[in-house]
């Protein structure tokens, strides 16, 4: 919110929607294709709602982040993603092992 604050009024963007089903995640109550079906709708929403796209180019950034990418990135000369392999965060999801649904007490 406070960084919200620093943007002008015409950059600012609302808070993110919580992903659905974000209590269960949290209690640990789903199981992997559950919580597998969580975690993409959860970047999905960073994606959509966190991240802006350069229109020159369609990478993303953090809205303070653009405007300093956009003096390069122009229509004529849009800029490329020089990094060929994936980053340290897609290599280390690739190696997640997602777990079984934890024991639910019914006796409450």
């Amino acid at each position: 919110d406070n960084e919200q604050r620093t943007l002008p009024k015409n950059q600012r963007r609302s808070r993110p929607a919580a992903p659905d089903h974000l209590d269960r995640a949290m209690a640990g109550e789903m199981g992997k294709e559950d919580l597998k079906q969580f975690n993409d709708a959860a970047v999905k929403v960073w994606n959509e709602q966190v991240l802006v796209k350069c229109i020159h180019c369609g990478r993303t950034f953090f809205p303070n982040k653009l405007e300093k990418h956009q003096k390069c990135c122009t229509q004529k000369n849009p800029m490329l993603n020089l990094n060929k392999e994936k980053g340290n965060a897609s290599k280390f999801e690739a190696l997640i092992k997602y777990p079984k649904n934890k024991q639910v007490n019914e006796e409450h």
